[in-house]
């Protein structure tokens, strides 16, 4: 069972449709889908568990609540009170701060070497707590795992800093690691990075593009 996370505008779609971002007209916060490794993914550069709770441990923003889908992880950053998106330029206002925070994280994640599905449409789905997930034989119960949700609620505003620009992001569609980044998006990397402790040796710059230079790998400690 889905719903989703934007309330949608009633009767624009048909049965069994979840309509579009433009049937949006509340959105109660922001969210990322982390699929597992061992899930019934077709990807597996995806974290453990274990590895996607330490990743989530660091984030610059906790999230509220974080759920156990099955095969993944949902995270919810709730706002205070809901984005109420009553016109066209406030629900594009809204779907480019869900865009550009989520393409952050999905920047840090890469840092990692996983490859974490872009799930950033105000029409996205998630699976409901307390339902079954039915791609596992017995079906998982969604669950919520108490111990990664801080609680806290957020105001749009708080996301900004971390929300990369449209004109520096990159696609997150199966591609692996981009060979080249916009200039903007290398402090939104540096950053990342710098959250996650990653030490940066060197810095190259040339051809109006800047690379950053890891002292060690983030995947096996080598250097």
């Amino acid at each position: 069972m889905y719903f989703a996370v934007a309330a949608m505008r009633v009767g624009t779609a048909g049965v069994g449709s979840r309509g579009g971002a433009q049937d949006a007209t509340a959105l109660p916060g922001l969210w990322l889908d982390i699929d597992l490794l061992g899930g019934a993914h077709d990807e597996q550069a995806l974290p453990t568990l274990e590895e996607a709770l330490g990743w989530v441990s660091q984030l610059p923003v906790q999230p509220t609540l974080v759920i156990l889908s099955g095969g993944g992880l949902h995270l919810y950053w709730f706002f205070r009170e809901p984005w109420l998106l009553d016109t066209d330029e406030e629900r594009a206002r809204a779907e480019d701060l869900s865009r550009g925070f989520q393409a952050f994280l999905l920047e840090i994640a890469l840092c990692s070497a996983w490859r974490l599905d872009n799930t950033s449409s105000l029409a996205q789905p998630l699976r409901v707590e307390g339902t079954p997930n039915p791609k596992y034989n017995p079906a998982r119960i969604v669950t919520r795992h108490c111990s990664a949700s801080c609680g806290t609620r957020y105001n749009p505003i708080d996301f900004e800093e971390w929300a990369i620009p449209a004109q520096a992001r990159t696609s997150f569609v199966r591609r692996g690691p981009p060979t080249d980044l916009p200039r903007d998006a290398a402090d939104y990397v540096r950053r990342a990075l710098e959250i996650l402790a990653i030490p940066v040796r060197e810095q190259r710059k040339g051809a109006g593009l800047e690379a950053l230079v890891l002292d060690t790998c983030p995947e096996c400690g080598g250097r």
